[in-house]
Protein backbone atom coordinates (compact mmCIF):
# COMPACT_ATOMS: atom_id res chain seq x y z
CA UNK A 1 0.00 0.00 0.00
CA UNK A 2 1.34 3.35 -1.06
CA UNK A 3 1.15 6.16 1.46
CA UNK A 4 0.94 9.75 0.30
CA UNK A 5 3.45 12.04 1.94
CA UNK A 6 2.09 14.48 4.52
CA UNK A 7 3.37 18.07 4.33
CA UNK A 8 5.35 19.42 7.30
CA UNK A 9 2.53 21.72 8.42
CA UNK A 10 0.13 18.78 8.63
CA UNK A 11 -2.33 20.20 6.12
CA UNK A 12 -3.32 18.41 2.97
CA UNK A 13 -3.81 20.63 -0.07
CA UNK A 14 -5.73 19.93 -3.23
CA UNK A 15 -3.09 20.36 -5.87
CA UNK A 16 -5.34 19.46 -8.74
CA UNK A 17 -6.28 23.06 -9.42
CA UNK A 18 -2.88 24.48 -8.53
CA UNK A 19 -1.72 26.98 -11.07
CA UNK A 20 -5.15 27.22 -12.65
CA UNK A 21 -6.11 30.83 -13.44
CA UNK A 22 -9.65 31.82 -12.45
CA UNK A 23 -11.80 33.33 -15.07
CA UNK A 24 -13.37 36.77 -14.73
CA UNK A 25 -16.77 35.15 -14.28
CA UNK A 26 -15.45 32.98 -11.42
CA UNK A 27 -13.88 35.96 -9.69
CA UNK A 28 -17.08 37.95 -10.00
CA UNK A 29 -19.10 34.99 -8.72
CA UNK A 30 -16.87 34.68 -5.66
CA UNK A 31 -17.20 38.42 -4.99
CA UNK A 32 -20.95 38.15 -5.34
CA UNK A 33 -21.09 35.20 -2.93
CA UNK A 34 -18.95 37.06 -0.38
CA UNK A 35 -21.16 40.13 -0.78
CA UNK A 36 -24.36 38.11 -0.28
CA UNK A 37 -22.85 36.41 2.76
CA UNK A 38 -21.96 39.80 4.24
CA UNK A 39 -25.47 41.09 3.53
CA UNK A 40 -27.00 38.08 5.29
CA UNK A 41 -24.75 38.60 8.29
CA UNK A 42 -25.59 42.33 8.44
CA UNK A 43 -29.30 41.54 8.13
CA UNK A 44 -29.03 39.05 10.97
CA UNK A 45 -27.19 41.61 13.12
CA UNK A 46 -29.91 44.22 12.34
CA UNK A 47 -32.66 41.78 13.32
CA UNK A 48 -30.89 40.94 16.59
CA UNK A 49 -30.39 44.64 17.36
CA UNK A 50 -34.04 45.41 16.52
CA UNK A 51 -35.23 42.63 18.84
CA UNK A 52 -32.95 43.95 21.56
CA UNK A 53 -34.15 47.54 21.21
CA UNK A 54 -37.81 46.50 21.08
CA UNK A 55 -37.36 44.35 24.16
CA UNK A 56 -35.48 47.15 25.92
CA UNK A 57 -38.19 49.69 25.02
CA UNK A 58 -40.91 47.30 26.16
CA UNK A 59 -39.15 46.70 29.46
CA UNK A 60 -38.66 50.45 29.97
CA UNK A 61 -42.37 51.03 29.26
CA UNK A 62 -43.25 48.28 31.72
CA UNK A 63 -41.04 49.83 34.40
CA UNK A 64 -42.58 53.27 33.83
CA UNK A 65 -46.06 51.77 33.92
CA UNK A 66 -45.28 50.04 37.20
CA UNK A 67 -43.91 53.27 38.65
CA UNK A 68 -47.03 55.18 37.59
CA UNK A 69 -49.28 52.52 39.07
CA UNK A 70 -47.21 52.58 42.23
CA UNK A 71 -47.57 56.35 42.41
CA UNK A 72 -51.34 56.07 41.96
CA UNK A 73 -51.57 53.39 44.63
CA UNK A 74 -49.40 55.49 46.95
CA UNK A 75 -51.63 58.49 46.34
CA UNK A 76 -54.76 56.47 46.99
CA UNK A 77 -53.22 54.98 50.12
CA UNK A 78 -52.18 58.40 51.43
CA UNK A 79 -54.39 60.24 53.90
CA UNK A 80 -56.13 63.07 51.97
CA UNK A 81 -56.35 64.99 55.26
CA UNK A 82 -52.66 64.71 56.07
CA UNK A 83 -52.29 68.50 56.03
CA UNK A 84 -55.11 70.34 57.83
CA UNK A 85 -54.11 73.70 56.34
CA UNK A 86 -54.35 72.27 52.81
CA UNK A 87 -57.90 71.17 53.54
CA UNK A 88 -58.86 74.59 54.88
CA UNK A 89 -57.21 76.30 51.91
CA UNK A 90 -59.19 74.10 49.53
CA UNK A 91 -62.43 74.83 51.37
CA UNK A 92 -61.66 78.56 51.52
CA UNK A 93 -60.96 78.76 47.79
CA UNK A 94 -64.35 77.19 47.12
CA UNK A 95 -66.08 79.54 49.55
CA UNK A 96 -64.40 82.54 47.96
CA UNK A 97 -65.67 81.44 44.56
CA UNK A 98 -69.23 80.88 45.83
CA UNK A 99 -71.99 83.48 46.12
CA UNK A 100 -72.15 83.48 49.90
CA UNK A 101 -71.66 85.70 52.91
CA UNK A 102 -69.83 82.93 54.78
CA UNK A 103 -66.31 83.81 55.91
CA UNK A 104 -63.32 81.62 55.21
CA UNK A 105 -62.32 78.93 57.68
CA UNK A 106 -59.50 80.32 59.81
CA UNK A 107 -58.16 78.19 62.64
CA UNK A 108 -55.05 77.14 64.47
CA UNK A 109 -54.02 73.49 64.48
CA UNK A 110 -53.77 71.87 67.90
CA UNK A 111 -52.94 68.32 69.02
CA UNK A 112 -56.69 67.69 69.02
CA UNK A 113 -57.32 69.20 65.58
CA UNK A 114 -58.96 72.54 64.80
CA UNK A 115 -62.26 74.40 65.13
CA UNK A 116 -63.38 77.00 62.58
CA UNK A 117 -66.56 78.98 63.24
CA UNK A 118 -68.09 80.07 59.94
CA UNK A 119 -71.17 81.75 61.41
CA UNK A 120 -73.40 81.62 64.45
CA UNK A 121 -75.09 78.62 62.81
CA UNK A 122 -72.22 76.80 61.05
CA UNK A 123 -69.09 75.32 62.57
CA UNK A 124 -66.34 73.16 61.06
CA UNK A 125 -64.02 70.94 63.03
CA UNK A 126 -61.06 68.67 62.35
CA UNK A 127 -60.10 65.71 64.53
CA UNK A 128 -56.38 64.92 64.66
CA UNK A 129 -54.91 61.45 64.88
CA UNK A 130 -53.20 60.63 68.18
CA UNK A 131 -49.75 62.21 68.37
CA UNK A 132 -49.99 63.41 64.79
CA UNK A 133 -50.70 66.55 62.80
CA UNK A 134 -52.76 64.51 60.33
CA UNK A 135 -56.52 64.55 60.61
CA UNK A 136 -58.53 61.42 61.18
CA UNK A 137 -61.75 63.10 60.02
CA UNK A 138 -63.41 66.47 59.51
CA UNK A 139 -66.87 67.59 60.55
CA UNK A 140 -69.33 70.30 59.65
CA UNK A 141 -72.36 71.12 61.77
CA UNK A 142 -75.23 73.54 61.41
CA UNK A 143 -78.01 74.56 63.79
CA UNK A 144 -81.20 76.17 62.53
CA UNK A 145 -84.69 76.86 63.93
CA UNK A 146 -86.61 76.92 60.64
CA UNK A 147 -85.99 75.63 57.12
CA UNK A 148 -82.45 74.58 56.17
CA UNK A 149 -80.55 77.89 55.73
CA UNK A 150 -79.06 78.83 52.33
CA UNK A 151 -75.66 79.58 53.88
CA UNK A 152 -75.63 76.19 55.58
CA UNK A 153 -76.41 74.56 52.24
CA UNK A 154 -73.45 76.35 50.63
CA UNK A 155 -71.22 75.35 53.52
CA UNK A 156 -72.20 71.67 53.33
CA UNK A 157 -71.80 71.32 49.56
CA UNK A 158 -68.39 73.04 49.54
CA UNK A 159 -67.28 71.05 52.57
CA UNK A 160 -67.99 67.80 50.70
CA UNK A 161 -66.37 69.10 47.52
CA UNK A 162 -63.27 70.15 49.47
CA UNK A 163 -63.00 66.62 50.89
CA UNK A 164 -63.32 65.03 47.46
CA UNK A 165 -60.78 67.39 45.92
CA UNK A 166 -58.24 66.52 48.58
CA UNK A 167 -58.22 63.02 47.05
CA UNK A 168 -59.17 63.89 43.47
CA UNK A 169 -58.40 67.40 42.15
CA UNK A 170 -60.86 66.81 39.30
CA UNK A 171 -63.85 66.25 41.57
CA UNK A 172 -66.85 68.41 40.64
CA UNK A 173 -69.80 69.87 42.51
CA UNK A 174 -71.97 67.18 40.92
CA UNK A 175 -70.18 64.59 43.07
CA UNK A 176 -70.83 66.64 46.20
CA UNK A 177 -74.50 66.94 45.26
CA UNK A 178 -74.72 63.16 44.78
CA UNK A 179 -73.46 62.67 48.32
CA UNK A 180 -75.94 65.23 49.65
CA UNK A 181 -78.87 63.65 47.83
CA UNK A 182 -77.97 60.28 49.28
CA UNK A 183 -78.30 61.48 52.87
CA UNK A 184 -81.44 63.49 52.13
CA UNK A 185 -80.14 67.04 51.85
CA UNK A 186 -81.47 68.43 48.57
CA UNK A 187 -78.81 70.73 47.05
CA UNK A 188 -81.22 73.52 46.10
CA UNK A 189 -82.55 76.64 47.78
CA UNK A 190 -85.85 76.30 49.65
CA UNK A 191 -85.91 72.55 48.95
CA UNK A 192 -85.43 71.49 52.59
CA UNK A 193 -88.45 72.86 54.48
CA UNK A 194 -89.01 73.49 58.17
CA UNK A 195 -89.44 70.40 60.38
CA UNK A 196 -87.64 68.17 57.85
CA UNK A 197 -85.98 65.20 59.53
CA UNK A 198 -82.74 63.67 58.29
CA UNK A 199 -82.31 59.96 58.94
CA UNK A 200 -78.84 59.03 60.23
CA UNK A 201 -77.04 57.80 57.13
CA UNK A 202 -73.65 56.62 55.92
CA UNK A 203 -72.60 57.38 52.35
CA UNK A 204 -69.35 56.24 50.76
CA UNK A 205 -67.60 57.74 47.76
CA UNK A 206 -64.39 56.34 46.28
CA UNK A 207 -62.25 58.16 48.88
CA UNK A 208 -64.45 59.18 51.83
CA UNK A 209 -67.12 57.92 54.16
CA UNK A 210 -69.76 60.52 55.06
CA UNK A 211 -71.78 59.92 58.22
CA UNK A 212 -74.69 62.11 59.29
CA UNK A 213 -76.46 62.55 62.60
CA UNK A 214 -79.52 64.70 63.23
CA UNK A 215 -81.06 66.13 66.37
CA UNK A 216 -84.59 67.47 65.96
CA UNK A 217 -86.02 70.09 68.28
CA UNK A 218 -86.71 73.79 68.56
CA UNK A 219 -83.18 74.18 67.14
CA UNK A 220 -82.53 71.44 64.61
CA UNK A 221 -78.94 70.26 64.31
CA UNK A 222 -77.43 68.41 61.34
CA UNK A 223 -73.88 67.05 61.62
CA UNK A 224 -71.80 65.56 58.83
CA UNK A 225 -68.53 63.73 59.54
CA UNK A 226 -66.20 62.91 56.61
CA UNK A 227 -63.53 60.24 57.14
CA UNK A 228 -61.06 59.12 54.46
CA UNK A 229 -61.49 55.44 53.57
CA UNK A 230 -57.78 54.87 54.22
CA UNK A 231 -58.24 56.11 57.78
CA UNK A 232 -61.09 53.68 58.33
CA UNK A 233 -58.85 50.85 57.13
CA UNK A 234 -56.13 51.83 59.59
CA UNK A 235 -58.51 51.76 62.57
CA UNK A 236 -58.73 48.41 64.44
CA UNK A 237 -61.91 46.61 63.44
CA UNK A 238 -63.22 46.63 66.98
CA UNK A 239 -63.22 50.42 66.97
CA UNK A 240 -65.33 50.71 63.82
CA UNK A 241 -69.08 50.58 64.46
CA UNK A 242 -70.93 47.83 62.62
CA UNK A 243 -72.95 49.06 59.68
CA UNK A 244 -76.35 47.54 58.95
CA UNK A 245 -78.56 47.90 55.93
CA UNK A 246 -81.50 50.26 55.86
CA UNK A 247 -83.87 47.30 56.02
CA UNK A 248 -82.80 46.66 59.62
CA UNK A 249 -84.21 50.04 60.57
CA UNK A 250 -87.67 49.05 59.42
CA UNK A 251 -87.99 46.85 62.48
CA UNK A 252 -87.95 49.95 64.64
CA UNK A 253 -84.31 49.88 65.72
CA UNK A 254 -82.67 53.32 65.67
CA UNK A 255 -79.35 52.47 67.30
CA UNK A 256 -77.50 51.93 64.07
CA UNK A 257 -77.69 54.45 61.22
CA UNK A 258 -78.87 53.39 57.80
CA UNK A 259 -76.16 52.76 55.28
CA UNK A 260 -76.24 54.00 51.73
CA UNK A 261 -73.12 52.75 49.92
CA UNK A 262 -72.95 54.63 46.67
CA UNK A 263 -70.14 52.40 45.41
CA UNK A 264 -72.23 49.25 45.66
CA UNK A 265 -73.71 47.68 42.56
CA UNK A 266 -77.23 48.63 43.57
CA UNK A 267 -79.48 49.92 40.86
CA UNK A 268 -81.25 52.25 43.28
CA UNK A 269 -78.04 53.85 44.52
CA UNK A 270 -75.97 55.92 42.04
CA UNK A 271 -72.25 55.23 42.03
CA UNK A 272 -70.06 58.27 42.63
Amino acid sequence: MDFKPVPPDGKVYDLRNQGKVKTTEEVEQEKKERHEKMRRNLRLVAIVLAIYYFASAGYSWYQESQLEQGAIVAQNMANPLANPQDFRNTFNSLINAADTSLPTANANDTPEGFIAVLSTAVEMQGYAKPNSKELQSVQIQTRYPDAFPPESLVAFENFILACERMADPNATMERAHEVMNNFGLVPALDANPDDKNFEPTVVQSAHFEYRTTFNAGPIDELTLVATPIINLMSVPQGDVPALESASSLETGSTDVPAVTDVTAANGDVPAL
